[in-house]
């Protein structure tokens, strides 16, 4: 071992760093450790903490938020800037790593590192030699060697990403987890998952909101491809994935110019011709099935909602006939009475002054939610019997037809030989196309869940309800109603009246 600095009793940290380790065992950094503490022990230091960061990369950046609220791209390593800090405050007196790519492969952080050696003398030193901080000459090198480095891992980035464009195009899975309907070599359909797939499709379509396909999947043990419970986001995600038809996919992240935040989704990867890539996989929708649940959730996600915790069906959808305000379910279940033989389990009453209603209005929560039922049921079975079963098809089909046929006679415009349009030309003018291209796509999507839903076989929704999760029930009725407005009684104990309940419904 080369020993080339004398530490002179310091106690000196010891950094260790892996930028991937696969194994999840961790020991390329445990392998750091053991030379590095030789060394130090050798150079007459005195071996310290250990700062370790494993499965760690030195090169990739991530979207950082500065102090002053705009935003950077920084590499994030918050153990190595833990350690510096440590160097500052000394905490401890030197600090020792494997090798140079092991300190830094961004000459950001090689100069923190450098102005900790310089101006705080605190020596950070290499197992291996190969570096000297503490001399003008040695900061040269180790700024170029880190240069190197740094181009060294673009290079091997451009590499990758070269390789996975062609994976893309090839239609090839990539990822190292199973997707959910499939088999562990992401190919064959597993018929258990893919049904639970098929049934969620049918379910959003028809109405379903995606919290009570997620409620009936856990009530059902239901795991996901990594054996866990499903959440709304993990649902909608899945169902987003163009995997599901069949068609290849690649992440694409773009950043909010207004807000600097970071969105990814998943995009349909093209060929050259714009046809898409068909992924080597067995489907599990169809296209249109799958365009279809498209149209009800959105391509792309939006703002998190809040946690729904409600527990009555008619919370917030319930109004205050004096004040206006949206009334709660409140249980009376803690609540003492001399008598309880004609207590509600629960109350819609309206928040009091305090909490911006008028506190003047409560009524029996079981008898509303009974008559207010009913009624829905009156109204969905009426329309069925008056319903449509078909809806007349796409009114956009031509317009569709021409903004396709106009995407290939630029493209072939642009491929011939010589060339009919230059390339400034081509690139002008095709963004504005593929967008009405993408928006028809949109409007088709949205009339195929019109068309499906008009075809299905209407639900029995009455027979089927006492099943349905809370969060079904709660869509049926805004489905139909944008208020129940609750009047006042004429006085206090009266008996339940349902002439004063106003049904505002939605139509």
């Amino acid at each position: 071992m080369w020993i080339s600095y004398d530490l002179g009793g310091a106690l000196t940290g010891r950094y260790t760093r892996i930028s991937d380790d696969t194994e999840h065992d961790a020991k390329g950094v445990g392998r750091q450790e053991e030379d590095e503490t030789a060394y130090i022990t050798a150079a007459g230091g005195v071996p310290g903490p250990v700062y370790e960061e494993n499965d760690t990369s030195a090169y990739r950046k991530k979207r950082v938020v500065l102090p002053d609220g705009t935003v950077a791209w920084r590499v994030m390593r918050p153990v190595w800037q833990r350690m510096l800090g440590d160097l500052r405050a000394g905490v401890i007196q030197a600090a020792c790593v494997a090798d140079l790519d092991r300190l830094a492969r961004d000459p950001r952080d090689l100069e923190d590192a450098i102005e900790l050696v310089e101006h705080f003398r605190r020596p950070i030193v290499g197992v291996t030699g190969g570096f000297d901080l503490m001399t003008d000459n040695g900061r040269f090198a180790a700024r170029i060697l880190v240069a190197q480095a740094n181009k060294a891992s673009a290079d091997t980035a451009r590499r990758v990403a070269r390789k996975h464009l062609e994976l893309q195009q090839d239609g090839v899975p990539t990822g190292s987890r199973r997707p959910f309907g499939w088999a562990e070599d992401k190919r064959t359909v597993e018929p258990g998952e893919a049904a639970e797939i098929r049934r969620a499709a049918d379910r959003i379509v028809s109405g379903w909101p995606a919290a009570a396909v997620v409620v009936d999947l856990n009530t059902r043990a239901v795991a996901t491809s990594q054996g866990k419970r499903w959440l709304q986001s993990t649902l909608v995600q899945m169902l987003r994935n163009p995997r599901l038809a069949g068609l290849r996919a690649r992440t694409v992240s773009e950043i909010d110019p207004a807000s600097g935040s970071r969105h990814r989704y998943r995009e349909v990867v093209l060929r050259p011709d714009g046809s898409p890539v068909v992924g080597q996989w067995q489907p599990i929708l169809t296209v249109d099935e799958w365009e279809a649940v498209l149209a009800v959730i959105g391509p792309r996600s939006q703002a998190a909602p809040g946690r729904n915790a409600r527990h009555y069906l008619l919370t917030g959808i319930c109004r205050c006939g004096e004040c206006g305000s949206r009334m709660r379910g409140l249980s009376n279940a803690s609540r003492p009475h001399q008598d309880t033989r004609n207590v509600a389990a629960f109350v819609y009453g309206c928040p009091s002054r305090a909490q911006g209603g008028c506190g003047r209005v409560t009524r029996n929560g079981p008898l509303v939610d009974r008559h207010v039922t009913e009624a829905i049921f009156a109204k969905i079975e009426l329309e069925m019997s008056d319903a449509v079963a078909e809806l007349p098809p796409w009114d956009q089909q031509a317009g569709y037809d021409a903004v396709t046929a106009d995407i290939a006679e630029l493209t072939a415009a642009w491929k011939s030989q010589p060339k009919r349009i230059s390339s400034a030309r081509y690139f002008a003018l095709l963004p504005e196309l593929e967008a009405a291209e993408k928006e028809l796509l949109a409007d088709r999507a949205r009339h195929a869940a019109a068309v499906e839903r008009a075809r299905q076989t209407p639900a029995d929704v009455r027979g089927e309800w006492a099943g349905y999760p809370l969060a079904r029930k709660r869509a049926v009725v805004e489905e139909h109603l944008s208020a129940v407005v609750i009047h006042k009684a004429v006085r206090k104990g009266a008996a339940f009246d349902p002439d004063l309940l106003e049904l505002v419904w939605t139509d």
